[in-house]
């Protein structure tokens, strides 16, 4: 969501916004009704929380599985009406069209899994790079966190 309020912020406020790092975003979100559905039931306390692995890379998964434990405990720390509400505002957001106006130098970070919507970004705004980060999934900052480090630092040397 964080890759999308930045887009839209320099959509805005254009004056604003020196260079954009955007990591494992998307312009538009492929949230499934049935996702949201879920979180609902769990804000109106009629199911509990879900914990799942999906969003990890089946590395992770495997050989870190603290990671994934620590990132549940942040979810336990959720509020879930603000995890029902953002996730809802995900799934409307759609900025495709509209982001090829940003004239920024702009970094995209991504899993392999989600190279199709950082492609798509690349494209859509001029001069964007992008960068795979292996072994990872959505939650690439903190499953790769030295190789995400490592770029934004390169990225914001060549800002210079």
């Amino acid at each position: 969501m964080g890759g999308a309020v930045a887009m839209e912020f320099a959509l805005r406020y254009p004056g604003r916004v020196e260079a954009l790092i955007l990591v494992a975003t998307a312009a538009k979100f492929a949230i499934p009704e049935d996702r949201v559905q879920q979180l609902w039931a769990v804000m109106m306390g009629r199911a509990p929380q879900a914990f799942v692995t999906d969003g990890f890379s089946p590395k992770t998964i495997k050989e870190n599985v603290n990671v994934v434990r620590e990132m549940w405990m942040e979810q336990i720390k959720t509020d879930p009406r603000v995890r029902y509400t953002d996730t809802r505002a995900c799934q409307e957001v759609d900025l495709s069209s509209a982001i090829s106006a940003i004239k920024k130098p702009t970094l995209i970070l991504c899993a392999e899994d989600g190279t199709a919507m950082a492609k798509d970004i690349r494209d859509r705004i001029q001069g964007a790079h992008l960068e795979v980060v292996p072994d990872a999934g959505a939650m690439l900052p903190v499953e790769q966190p030295a190789v995400v480090n490592d770029a934004i630092e390169e990225f914001l040397r060549e800002l210079k």
